[in-house]
């Protein structure tokens, strides 16, 4: 079984190697990366409590190049805390 660590150094150095790769890409190609295939990300924030939540959203890329997204006001990740 992998230890926690591993796994938590693993996620790093994926994160470091995309990092890596969206410096080195255009907008365009930064753009065409984000417009293919099923647009879902993922959005983490911390609750009052200091754990993590992270809920999948849906997001489209504007005229403008902003990433938007939208959600339910309902749920914690549409609410202003």
């Amino acid at each position: 079984m992998i230890s926690k660590a591993i796994t938590n150094s693993i996620k790093y150095i994926k994160f470091l190697l995309v990092i890596k790769i969206m410096s080195t890409m255009t907008k365009d190609e930064i753009r065409n990366f984000l417009l293919q295939g099923t647009l879902t990300g993922k959005l983490g924030t911390i609750n009052k409590d200091g754990t993590p939540h992270v809920v999948s959203i849906w997001y489209t890329v504007d005229e403008e190049d902003n990433i938007v997204f939208n959600t339910g006001g309902k749920i914690s990740k549409g609410q202003k805390h």
